[in-house]
C-alpha cells in the first residue's frame, strides 16, 4: 500500500484499493484525504513528477451514471478543494495538469467510440514561475498528447512511438 524505496522505478507513492466499494460507498479514500497524502510526499520527497489518480467520479458515474446529482455534488467538492491544493502545489514549484482517463455515458459505459466516452476537459496550471506558452483557449487538444508534454516539461527525450506533438511549450 505504501512505496519508500528511492532504488525502485516508482519511488515514493501511496496506492488504496478498491476493495469493499459499492453503489452505497463507491469509492475509498475520500479525494480530499488522497490531497493531503499527495501534499505530504511532496513536502517529504520533492518528486519531479506525479500522479494522482481518483476513483471517486469513476466509481460514482458508474453507479449513477454521468449526469446525477452524485457526480455534481462530488465535482462541487472536488473544485472547491482543488481552489486550495493548486496554489499550494504552485507555491511548491509544480506545474499541474487535471483531466480524465476518459468519459463516460449516461448508463456508466466507458470505452466506446462515441464523443462522451472520448473527449474529456484537460486543464493546465502552470506555475507562475515558469514561462509556459499554451495553445490557443480553443485548441483541441488530444489525450494522446499528455505524454508527450509532461516528457517535455521535464526535459526527457519523447519516444518516436509518441506520434503526437506537445502543445505546451
Amino acid at each position: 500500500m505504501e512505496v519508500d524505496d528511492i532504488h525502485r522505478p516508482i519511488q515514493h507513492a501511496r496506492f488504496y484499493t478498491m476493495a469493499g466499494a459499492n453503489k452505497a460507498q463507491p469509492a475509498t479514500p475520500s479525494d480530499i484525504d488522497l490531497f493531503w497524502q499527495m501534499s505530504l510526499l511532496i513536502e517529504r520527497h520533492q518528486p519531479d513528477y506525479f500522479l494522482f489518480h481518483s476513483c471517486t467520479l469513476d466509481s460514482l458515474g458508474h453507479n449513477y451514471g454521468f449526469d446525477s446529482i452524485q457526480i455534481d455534488k462530488n465535482c462541487y467538492t472536488i473544485d472547491a478543494v482543488l481552489g486550495d491544493f493548486i496554489p499550494r502545489w504552485q507555491a511548491q514549484g509544480y506545474d499541474l495538469i487535471i483531466t480524465a482517463d476518459h468519459g463516460q455515458s449516461a448508463r456508466g459505459h466507458h470505452g466506446g467510440t462515441e464523443a462522451i466516452m472520448r473527449d474529456i476537459p484537460i486543464y493546465y496550471f502552470a506555475n507562475p514561475n515558469h514561462a509556459i506558452q499554451g495553445p490557443p483557449p480553443d485548441y483541441v487538444i488530444s489525450q494522446t498528447a499528455i505524454a508527450p508534454n509532461i516528457l517535455q516539461r521535464m526535459g526527457i527525450a519523447i519516444p518516436e512511438s509518441m506520434q503526437t506533438t506537445p502543445v505546451w511549450i
